[in-house]
């Protein structure tokens, strides 16, 4: 996939995570077509939606595509919770962020976070209450929790699998850092 291509999708994403419209409200929003914008996120063709078709897109959405150069970006590892490389993803942090995949029960809603969203954490940010952070528990693997005072507290929106999950000590629990980006994959 060509740069301009990538960063066309990924702002797409971003925009409809960001607001919550579907492609399909985004698109009759913006009077064009639903499909301009679902085949394009959903295959790999070489199809690219029209100048006239993004500039309405970004007139909707008050934003548009950002077609940064590689020198600006550089490729961030995505970890599943056993360490594995699952993935890559481009951010212009250079090497001050982790990434990691959810897994299958770990994301459940804490901080809009879902089930096998990307993670991006700072490891080395000051944390603060309030704060989604991301652990490893021994027992579930990757979790965000929030951080309040010197416990970690973690809010399913599925409380009846984390029945065991009470709040813990910060102290006693693997911190990997403080998220600051969840990106959604739809594939």
């Amino acid at each position: 996939m060509d740069n301009e291509s990538k960063s066309i999708r990924v702002w797409m994403r971003e925009v409809m995570q960001q607001t919550g419209m579907s492609a399909n409200e985004w698109a009759v929003k913006a009077g064009t077509s639903p499909t301009n914008i679902t085949r394009f996120l959903n295959t790999d063709s070489k199809f690219i939606p029209s100048a006239r078709t993004i500039a309405k897109l970004a007139f909707v959405a008050k934003s548009q595509p950002s077609f940064a150069t590689s020198a600006t970006m550089s490729s961030v590892p995505v970890m599943n919770a056993d360490g594995e490389i699952v993935d890559m993803i481009d951010d212009p942090r250079k090497g001050k962020v982790q990434a990691f995949k959810m897994g299958e029960m770990t994301g459940y809603g804490q901080g809009g976070i879902a089930s096998w969203d990307y993670i991006v954490v700072a490891p080395d940010e000051k944390l603060n209450d309030g704060d989604v952070i991301l652990i490893k528990d021994k027992v579930h693997g990757l979790l965000c929790c929030d951080k309040a005072g010197d416990l970690v507290v973690f809010r399913a929106s599925n409380h009846t699998r984390f029945d065991e999950f009470k709040p813990r000590k910060i102290k006693n629990v693997d911190v990997i850092g403080k998220v600051i980006q969840s990106i959604r994959k739809y594939s």
